[in-house]
């Protein structure tokens, strides 16, 4: 499961929390880091932290996926973010704070849906 997340603890809860539910995570800080292994071996689902760095957001990350048919949701707390895309994706968005293992349960019944 492909996890773009910028901040290191949040990341690392996550890859944590998918660990302990018996997936293997793919973790990425970064959107060249995150297309990158969107790239070499697309993955089963996705989450995707919105707000990266100033100015940039995951979604070109987002687009590659529809794109590849990969089912993903948005994990986000930042509310400047222009909400018209990510709500045109119509795809589960999930507001911080959110308990990490509740977002790796939504992710894993991605996979069930």
């Amino acid at each position: 499961m492909l996890v773009l997340e910028d901040e290191a603890i949040i990341l690392l809860d996550l890859e944590l929390c998918l660990e302990d539910a018996g997936a293997r995570p793919l973790p990425a800080s970064d959107l060249a880091g995150a297309m990158g292994l969107v790239e070499d071996d697309p993955p089963d689902v996705a989450i995707l932290d919105v707000s990266l760095a100033p100015g940039v957001t995951s979604r070109p990350v987002a687009e590659r996926l529809i794109a590849l048919g990969v089912p993903f949701l948005l994990h986000t707390g930042d509310n400047r973010v222009d909400r018209d895309w990510m709500e045109a994706l119509g795809v589960p968005v999930l507001r911080k704070p959110v308990p990490s293992d509740e977002v790796v349960r939504r992710a894993l019944a991605l996979l069930r849906a």
